[in-house]
């Protein structure tokens, strides 16, 4: 398929989203497209991402991203930056990986009133990152509210839940409230 003349307004010639903005949208996000085979051609924003942001492009042949098969697009979200991922804002307001992006969504938490329209906070927890740090320095980036991205949670049912792009093949610290709210139980 190829785009043509999408070098207007901010146009884009992909969208991940359609009318989720719409009362009656019930979908959480971070669901996976498959595309190969496009060319653009006088359009420099190849993906505009719309609410809820969280859109993952799974490029078969390399002709999204650029970065060859087998890769991965994304809106930008602080727990993406990875060394596998980097930052394409002449492509699209977001990441471009060459591991695999997948959706995780977490719902079905117990006491459900203390979760209801609470953000989840995320960050990266690799052990190459934590095991070197001491309980001070430990601390110090738990504290840091710039090292956390954050996913609100979809406000329709039956979803609910937080649904987030990850980059696989890294660990993640997540957590709900300025504080860690704890959860009784929770579906992964």
């Amino acid at each position: 398929m190829t785009f043509y003349n999408y070098d207007f307004n901010g146009a884009a010639a992909l969208g991940d989203c359609s009318h989720c903005f719409h009362p009656a949208a019930t979908d959480s996000g971070a669901r996976t497209y498959t595309v190969s085979d496009l060319k653009f051609v006088n359009s420099p924003k190849r993906i505009k991402y719309q609410f809820p942001f969280k859109g993952i492009y799974h490029d078969l042949d390399g002709t999204l991203t650029g970065l060859g098969p087998n890769t991965y697009a994304t809106f930008w979200y602080k727990h993406l930056e990875q060394p596998e991922c980097q930052n394409s804002p002449s492509i699209h307001d977001g990441v471009l990986c060459t591991v695999p992006i997948r959706r995780v969504a977490f719902h079905g938490a117990v006491p459900a009133n203390l979760f209801s329209g609470m953000p989840m906070y995320i960050a990266p927890w690799d052990d190459m990152l934590t095991q070197p740090m001491n309980a001070q320095s430990r601390d110090l980036y738990l504290n840091d509210k710039t090292k956390f991205g954050y996913v609100l949670q979809s406000k329709k049912n039956p979803s609910k839940c937080w649904a987030i792009p990850v980059v696989t093949g890294h660990k993640y610290r997540m957590h709900w409230s300025n504080t860690g709210l704890d959860f009784e139980k929770m579906k992964v």
